[in-house]
């Protein structure tokens, strides 16, 4: 599913052709190399070389019929509209894949740039074990199709496809699953990760990693401390004043990674200077400060520089200025309506009515002024209260946490 507390999971237990690297590089992973060509129709042929020797946890061999079994299961028509795996521009730039031996033959219907970045997704096309396949190696898509089994039957305009879900949990990558530690609610209290021995890049140091769920921030620092928890991995786990407490204490080391994503909040608004005297009258260095800990950057454009194609530092920049945004929306409107929007001088509509129209046109003007001088002094007082009116908005992909953000924390465990 795309439940976004799976997604480091399974980034631990299952692989793709290809995987997401340092400085947004596309590193082999299930492929060790790749070429591509444009075909006679205007799309393009990758050819993917396959590692060998790679076995699946279950034992399975990792081979290029695996390989198309997955995507047949991937890219079933029935599932590549929007509402499924067809959020990305993948799954309809596909034409076909095949095997020419053990080299995996992906073509495209146009040219399609960010095939290569999207073969890294960790949904949907991360690789299965066949033995996990309702129906084994020779599953049938269409009705054994390898989907959540809570999804149904899907049926659309493309077809339609049975999701049996699978059999078991079994990838090809560092970590296997171990034992899980259910609870009430259908979710987990405790999962553990063991080492795989026969991973092809080598088995982990780690022997076993074990992922609690914990009820509240408090839990989670009162274990840290007791010493039953070893490491908290992601943000919204910890609240941010305890992270500045534990920068400082004795048998902690705190380490802050670059930022991949940004907390933003988006107001769709038209008037310019309405934008900019929003922008000038939040404070967010306070913001950071009193909320976060002090560990954020203020940032002044949507996505983090450190995301790929997203590099350049954008500018003009508008920075907190509450005098210019008081400034902004004092002045009020014109005191003379254009040529083109004065009202004819005749018998009916002469001076007289131009001056009600003046007046009406002062009034609107000075209630505007007010009502938007009292909405920035309002956040103003409220930032300087330490109680920002925009509060950080919590992304689920940033937290290592359950379904209900409760967060999830990391325990390494080596075996005796």
């Amino acid at each position: 599913t795309y439940r976004p507390n799976e997604f480091f999971a399974n980034n631990w237990v299952y692989e793709g052709l290809v995987a997401y690297g340092a400085d947004g590089k596309v590193e082999p992973a299930l492929a060790t190399s790749w070429t591509t060509a444009t075909t006679a129709d205007g799309g393009e042929e990758f050819r993917f070389t396959l590692r060998e020797g790679v076995t699946f946890h279950d034992g399975a061999a990792w081979s290029c019929a695996v390989a198309k079994l997955n995507f047949d299961h991937f890219f079933v028509p029935a599932l590549t509209g929007p509402g499924w795996h067809g959020w990305y521009g993948l799954p309809g730039a596909l034409d076909s894949w095949t095997c020419d031996g053990e080299v995996f033959v992906v073509k495209t219907k146009t040219s399609y740039y960010p095939l290569l970045q999207e073969l890294t997704y960790i949904r949907p096309t991360r690789m299965l074990s066949p033995n996990s396949f309702v129906g084994g190696i020779t599953s049938d898509p269409l009705t054994q199709n390898s989907c959540h089994a809570g999804w149904g039957t899907v049926e659309e305009a493309e077809g339609t496809a049975v999701c049996a879900g699978i059999t078991a949990v079994s990838g090809t990558g560092p970590f296997k699953l171990g034992d899980r530690v259910a609870n009430e609610d259908g979710g987990d209290d405790q999962v553990d990760f063991l080492s795989f021995a026969d991973y092809w890049g080598g088995a982990p140091d780690i022997e076993t990693l074990r992922v609690v769920r914990y009820d509240s921030h408090d839990d989670v620092k009162a274990a840290l401390l007791d010493g039953s928890l070893d490491a908290v991995v992601g943000s919204g786990v910890l609240a941010p004043t305890d992270i500045t407490d534990f920068v400082y204490a004795d048998g902690f080391d705190v380490s802050h990674g670059e930022a991949t994503q940004n907390t933003v909040l988006i107001m769709n608004i038209a008037d310019d200077d309405v934008r900019k005297t929003v922008v000038h009258a939040v404070d967010k260095g306070a913001i950071i400060e009193q909320k976060l800990g002090g560990f954020e950057e203020a940032v002044s454009q949507l996505f983090s520089q450190a995301t790929p194609y997203c590099g350049k530092d954008l500018t003009p920049k508008f920075f907190y200025d509450k005098e210019k945004a008081e400034l902004l929306h004092c002045g009020g409107a014109p005191a003379t309506p254009p040529p083109s929007q004065r009202p004819p001088s005749d018998s009916k509509s002469g001076p007289r009515a131009v001056s009600g129209s003046l007046i009406g046109l002062f009034a609107a003007s000075a209630v505007m002024a007010v009502v938007l001088a009292g909405v920035v002094y309002y956040m103003y007082t409220k930032e300087m209260a330490g109680e920002p009116i925009f509060a950080p908005v919590k992304s689920p992909m940033q937290a290592l946490g359950t379904e209900d953000e409760k967060g999830a924390i990391v325990k390494a465990e080596d075996a005796i």
